[in-house]
């Protein structure tokens, strides 16, 4: 099925709902119905006072719109503020207080456990990511801005995570390819501060501690500044005592409101982190094979990463209408690696596990402007309202990275065993064949002492326009939007084969490439609380300086996405109201590149690799307040490759997640979450892991004391039934674990 089938079949899906909702809705509804949220309650005379004084640009989202577990507003989704039931795609957003329910203490354990159609891989590094509906997440975004590297990203200084399924390349350059993009919601200096000391402790030798505090200045509290300081240490619960977790930030903010149309807004974070994640190689059969961990052969792994981050941000009306946004961050991130693991077994043999020794060091330096326009003209005409957002962004990647003493070894093992490996120090591995080394039928054996390849550099831009066109009173809304996308790279590879031999390679050409992007969507409301939506957005990504094993250079992949779906905003049942969306989506990209299962260092592209399948989420909340639920389901085909039919690397069929917290009193709540993540399967050497179930439960007191000031207790233990839990897939055949369960306690001070 080419793109242009894809989107026809989903187009007549989308006009038989639109049609049917017509002949439902008296045709004066078409007009005299009123789509305007209901009015909010009244504000106290201090919020009332300080709300006259700046009044928010489209590029902003108010503070408040996403509290509890339920999220109305997002920035995602159309590069301005905007309801989530406005927009002609599938949004997930999870809030500062479902991070706090969970535990969750990174992103990747906060999208795992609350957003369907995600499965996180790849240790928490410099190449850390995630899956969406089957694809990966590039790279992600803080406050809308691309960043090179999330490895040592925490959530002490993030208020929330904003999901935005399907590709969003229009938006955000190529890194928004194909199955989602992930921007993550930094902590800014605000009106209004809620201070908080936070410490934890726990099992695994957990300890936690956070200060986050604020503070108004100058006349009229023009000036807003914010310091969030936190530190974390603690060891992964499961099978192995070495695995374990450091994590350090320092961010401080200010925001100036230079007039009550202009607001200034900086920041900078400081992040450094210390992780060990031991992947333990799957057997044939994808079950882990527990006895190769590699803490008992590599003593003294470990990984380490420094970001320095840097973002201002200036918005503001220029007028009634038009309103504008600049922005320029800069990163500085520095990871280093000393690992080693095992794979699992691989295509060529079943008998096969692969074992990998590196270290690595690398530094990425970037810098983006980012320059947006909205224009909004409301009764454009009688009925009608016009939204016009143009932006150009210039991106700037330099990464040069060094591997040393990196050793592959491919050795034949009994079942579930392996020859003593031990006693060595990772920097000077021992050689290939020795006695210390006793792998039991070795073959292939390879060993670089030294890997050095500076890769200078990425310059990224592109131009982007999208408008939506609201007719009959913001009852039916059509979005059209374009970008040109420029993105032009080159690289070179120096090999030091032999130990204290000199460096040789030479820069390769740069590689340019150029592409237009479109996409088009339809919002249908027949009622306030309810909408229908089609969506077409596609995705583009040049893969770079990588190479086939004939030499080639892989061509840029490209993609596309079509969903229809329905929508609920406040729509009141059982008691209280309901939240969410319930669509079904083609997914598809070409020249889809991928490691070379039979040459190592090389890629190979398949061609063209399709996912279909259904993707929902609903949230609700009583009426008295005391009970929030939010669930998500997702099953999908696959993806597969069209022309083998197998089904691509680090993606589940299915994933199901539940979460809910019941207030029992004013004082005390309990609550707690499930998730399933499907078979999932590796890639490259073709292993499946089996699906698992997990689950989370909490119990939380609140002492409130006297103003603002209270203390809330909050206990949690995850993964209650202690089964195995794969954290996520490490690489083609390996998976990280936490099989055990963990007791967490947290105390908040909060004024």
């Amino acid at each position: 099925m080419n793109r242009y089938q894809t989107t026809s079949s989903v187009l007549r899906l989308f006009v038989a709902l639109l049609l049917s909702a017509v002949f439902v809705s008296s045709p004066s509804s078409l007009i005299a119905q009123d789509t305007k949220p209901a009015t909010p309650p009244a504000a106290g005379p201090d919020e009332e006072e300080k709300e006259e004084i700046v009044k928010l640009s489209p590029f902003e989202v108010k503070v408040g719109t996403n509290e509890g577990y339920i999220a109305s507003d997002t920035m995602s989704g159309s590069r301005v503020a905007a309801k989530i039931f406005d927009v002609p795609a599938t949004v997930s957003v999870i809030t500062r207080d479902l991070f706090d329910d969970m535990g969750a203490v990174d992103p990747w354990q906060a999208l795992s456990k609350a957003v369907a159609g995600v499965q996180t891989f790849g240790a928490p590094g410099v190449f850390a990511g995630a899956s969406i509906r089957g694809f990966r997440a590039q790279f992600w975004a803080v406050d809308g801005a691309t960043t090179a590297s999330v490895g040592p990203t925490s959530n002490f200084n993030m208020d929330g995570l904003e999901v935005i399924k399907g590709p969003s390349a229009l938006l955000y350059g190529p890194f928004g390819a194909y199955g989602g993009y992930v921007n993550m919601m930094p902590k800014w200096a605000r009106r209004n501060p809620v201070n908080k000391v936070e410490v934890s402790v726990g099992t695994d030798s957990f300890m936690s501690g956070m200060i986050d505090v604020g503070q108004e200045l100058l006349d009229n509290d023009q000036l807003q500044v914010r310091v969030v300081l936190g530190n974390l240490d603690y060891e992964r619960p499961g099978f192995t005592d070495t695995d374990f977790t450091k994590s350090f930030v320092f961010a401080p903010s200010l925001t100036y409101e230079i007039s009550p149309k202009v607001k200034l807004k900086m920041r900078a974070e400081y992040n450094k982190r210390e992780y060990l994640f031991s992947p333990v190689p799957l057997n044939k059969d994808g079950v882990p094979i527990r006895d190769l961990s590699p803490s008992k052969y590599f003593p003294g792994s470990k990984s380490e990463d420094q970001q320095f981050f840097t973002q201002t941000v200036l918005t503001g009306s220029l007028s009634d209408e038009w309103s504008f946004k600049f922005q320029f961050v800069t990163e500085i991130d520095h990871p280093k690696n000393s690992s080693g693991g095992f794979t699992g077994r691989n295509v060529l043999s079943q008998d096969t596990v692969k074992i990998y020794h590196a270290y690595g060091d690398y530094m990425f330096k970037q810098w983006t402007i980012d320059m947006s326009t909205s224009w909004d003209k409301l009764e454009f005409g009688p009925g009608l309202d016009n939204h016009l957002v143009v932006a150009t962004t210039i991106n700037n990647w330099n990464n040069n990275y060094r591997w040393n003493a990196n050793t592959t070894m491919a050795g034949l093992f009994p079942e579930n065993q392996m020859s003593p490996w031990t006693d060595f120090s990772v920097s000077n591995p021992p050689a290939i064949g020795s006695a210390t080394a006793n792998l039991i039928g070795t073959a292939n054996a390879r060993k670089q002492n030294n890997l050095y390849q500076p890769y200078n550099s990425q310059w990224l831009g592109g131009v982007m326009a999208t408008d939506t066109f609201e007719m009959f009173h913001g009852k039916l809304k059509l979005n059209f939007g374009t970008r040109y996308n420029y993105d032009e790279r080159y690289g070179w590879t120096q090999n030091q084969a032999v130990a204290n031999a000199g460096l040789t390679g030479n820069p390769g050409a740069a590689k340019k490439n150029t592409i237009f992007l479109y996409r088009y969507g339809a919002v249908y409301q027949p009622t306030k609380n309810v909408s229908m939506y089609f969506g077409h957005d596609e995705g583009y990504l040049a893969v770079g300086a990588i190479f086939k094993a004939d030499g080639t250079a892989l061509v840029p992949e490209t993609g596309s996405n079509d969903e229809v779906g329905i929508k609920i905003d406040n729509l009141h049942a059982l008691g209280g109201n309901f939240f969410g969306s319930l669509s079904y989506f083609q997914l598809q990209v070409e020249n889809k590149w991928r490691g070379d299962p039979y040459n190592a260092g090389f890629f190979i592209q398949d061609g063209l690799q399709e996912n279909n399948g259904w993707d929902g989420q609903i949230g609700y909340t009583s009426d008295n307040k005391k009970l929030t639920a939010l669930a998500g389901f997702f099953k999908a085909d696959g993806p597969t490759q069209a022309f083998t039919g197998i089904r691509a690397a680090f993606v589940p069929k299915e994933t199901i997640n539940f979460w809910l917290r019941y207030n029992i009193t004013d004082a005390f709540a309990v609550g707690g979450g499930w998730k399933r993540i499907g078979d999932t399967l590796d890639g490259t050497a073709l292993i499946t892991a089996p699906a698992y179930n997990s689950g989370d439960v909490f119990a939380e007191y609140r002492q409130r004391l006297s103003g603002k000031r209270q203390i809330v207790y909050r206990l949690g233990m995850t993964n209650v039934a202690d089964s195995l839990n794969m954290y996520f897939l490490s690489n083609a055949a390996s998976a990280n674990l936490e099989d055990a369960r963990q007791t967490k306690l947290t105390v908040s001070y909060l004024w």
